[in-house]
Protein backbone atom coordinates (compact mmCIF):
# COMPACT_ATOMS: atom_id res chain seq x y z
CA UNK A 1 0.00 0.00 0.00
CA UNK A 2 1.25 3.46 -0.86
CA UNK A 3 1.71 5.81 2.12
CA UNK A 4 1.33 9.52 1.44
CA UNK A 5 2.20 12.56 3.54
CA UNK A 6 0.45 15.70 2.28
CA UNK A 7 2.52 18.84 2.71
CA UNK A 8 0.83 21.97 4.07
CA UNK A 9 0.23 23.29 0.55
CA UNK A 10 -1.98 20.29 -0.23
CA UNK A 11 -5.53 20.20 1.12
CA UNK A 12 -5.96 17.85 4.12
CA UNK A 13 -9.44 17.08 2.80
CA UNK A 14 -7.78 14.88 0.16
CA UNK A 15 -6.85 12.33 2.85
CA UNK A 16 -10.33 10.78 2.66
CA UNK A 17 -10.39 10.71 -1.15
CA UNK A 18 -6.97 9.06 -1.20
CA UNK A 19 -8.18 6.49 1.33
CA UNK A 20 -11.16 5.74 -0.90
CA UNK A 21 -8.68 4.96 -3.71
CA UNK A 22 -6.76 2.53 -1.49
CA UNK A 23 -3.88 4.75 -0.37
CA UNK A 24 -2.95 5.49 3.24
CA UNK A 25 -2.62 9.26 3.56
CA UNK A 26 -2.07 11.78 6.34
CA UNK A 27 -1.72 15.54 6.25
CA UNK A 28 1.31 17.23 7.80
CA UNK A 29 -1.00 18.98 10.29
CA UNK A 30 -2.48 15.61 11.36
CA UNK A 31 0.92 14.34 12.52
CA UNK A 32 2.04 17.48 14.35
CA UNK A 33 4.06 19.03 11.51
CA UNK A 34 2.00 22.17 10.95
CA UNK A 35 4.32 25.13 10.43
CA UNK A 36 7.45 22.97 10.62
CA UNK A 37 10.35 23.42 8.15
CA UNK A 38 10.42 21.30 5.00
CA UNK A 39 13.47 19.43 6.28
CA UNK A 40 11.49 18.21 9.28
CA UNK A 41 8.57 17.11 7.08
CA UNK A 42 11.01 15.31 4.74
CA UNK A 43 12.76 13.57 7.66
CA UNK A 44 9.40 12.45 9.07
CA UNK A 45 8.51 11.03 5.66
CA UNK A 46 11.83 9.19 5.40
CA UNK A 47 11.61 7.77 8.92
CA UNK A 48 8.00 6.62 8.43
CA UNK A 49 8.13 5.48 4.78
CA UNK A 50 5.84 8.18 3.34
CA UNK A 51 5.80 9.59 -0.18
CA UNK A 52 5.59 13.38 0.14
CA UNK A 53 2.91 15.16 -1.91
CA UNK A 54 3.67 18.87 -2.33
CA UNK A 55 3.43 21.88 -4.59
CA UNK A 56 6.67 23.20 -3.09
CA UNK A 57 8.93 21.75 -5.77
CA UNK A 58 12.03 23.88 -5.23
CA UNK A 59 12.51 23.07 -1.54
CA UNK A 60 11.64 19.38 -1.67
CA UNK A 61 13.65 18.61 -4.81
CA UNK A 62 16.63 20.15 -3.00
CA UNK A 63 16.08 17.55 -0.25
CA UNK A 64 16.34 14.60 -2.67
CA UNK A 65 20.02 14.23 -1.81
CA UNK A 66 19.47 10.82 -0.20
CA UNK A 67 20.33 7.52 -1.84
CA UNK A 68 16.85 5.99 -1.52
CA UNK A 69 13.56 7.51 -0.41
CA UNK A 70 9.87 6.51 -0.56
CA UNK A 71 9.09 9.16 -3.19
CA UNK A 72 8.01 12.69 -3.99
CA UNK A 73 4.93 13.76 -5.93
CA UNK A 74 5.11 17.39 -7.01
CA UNK A 75 2.10 19.36 -8.14
CA UNK A 76 3.56 21.51 -10.87
CA UNK A 77 1.17 24.41 -10.24
CA UNK A 78 0.64 26.34 -7.02
CA UNK A 79 -2.52 28.04 -5.78
CA UNK A 80 -4.76 25.20 -6.90
CA UNK A 81 -8.17 24.64 -5.34
CA UNK A 82 -8.81 21.39 -3.50
CA UNK A 83 -10.66 20.00 -6.54
CA UNK A 84 -7.86 21.02 -8.88
CA UNK A 85 -5.32 19.36 -6.58
CA UNK A 86 -7.40 16.18 -6.65
CA UNK A 87 -7.63 16.33 -10.44
CA UNK A 88 -3.80 16.39 -10.58
CA UNK A 89 -3.12 13.80 -7.84
CA UNK A 90 -5.82 11.23 -8.68
CA UNK A 91 -4.33 9.97 -11.99
CA UNK A 92 -0.87 9.65 -10.43
CA UNK A 93 -2.21 7.59 -7.52
CA UNK A 94 -4.34 5.46 -9.85
CA UNK A 95 -1.28 4.83 -12.01
CA UNK A 96 0.82 3.80 -9.01
CA UNK A 97 -1.91 1.60 -7.54
CA UNK A 98 -2.70 -0.01 -10.91
CA UNK A 99 0.97 -0.77 -11.60
CA UNK A 100 2.03 -4.07 -10.18
CA UNK A 101 5.81 -3.87 -9.88
CA UNK A 102 8.79 -5.71 -8.51
CA UNK A 103 11.96 -3.88 -7.50
CA UNK A 104 15.47 -4.47 -8.83
CA UNK A 105 18.73 -2.73 -8.01
CA UNK A 106 19.18 -1.18 -11.47
CA UNK A 107 19.12 2.63 -11.51
CA UNK A 108 16.41 4.45 -13.45
CA UNK A 109 16.17 8.09 -14.49
CA UNK A 110 13.60 10.55 -13.25
CA UNK A 111 10.42 10.30 -15.25
CA UNK A 112 7.01 11.80 -15.87
CA UNK A 113 4.49 8.98 -16.29
CA UNK A 114 1.74 9.28 -18.85
CA UNK A 115 -1.94 8.49 -18.44
CA UNK A 116 -4.09 7.75 -21.49
CA UNK A 117 -1.35 9.15 -23.72
CA UNK A 118 -1.20 12.55 -22.00
CA UNK A 119 1.41 13.87 -19.59
CA UNK A 120 0.25 14.03 -16.01
CA UNK A 121 0.26 17.40 -14.32
CA UNK A 122 1.89 15.96 -11.22
CA UNK A 123 5.37 14.51 -11.49
CA UNK A 124 6.70 11.46 -9.65
CA UNK A 125 10.31 12.06 -8.70
CA UNK A 126 12.67 9.21 -8.00
CA UNK A 127 16.35 9.57 -7.06
CA UNK A 128 18.73 8.71 -9.89
CA UNK A 129 20.26 5.84 -7.92
CA UNK A 130 16.96 4.31 -6.78
CA UNK A 131 15.82 0.82 -7.57
CA UNK A 132 14.24 0.17 -10.96
CA UNK A 133 10.55 -0.75 -11.23
CA UNK A 134 9.77 -3.64 -13.57
CA UNK A 135 6.14 -4.59 -14.34
CA UNK A 136 5.20 -8.11 -13.25
CA UNK A 137 3.95 -10.49 -15.90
Amino acid sequence: MIRLLLDEHVSPSLVGKLGDKGAFAVAAAHVGLSGEPDEQIWNYALENDFVVVTSNARDFIRLLNVEVHPGLIVLRESGLTRDEQWDRIRPVIEHVLDSSVVLTDSPIPRYTPTHSGQKLRARCMVPSESRRCIPRH
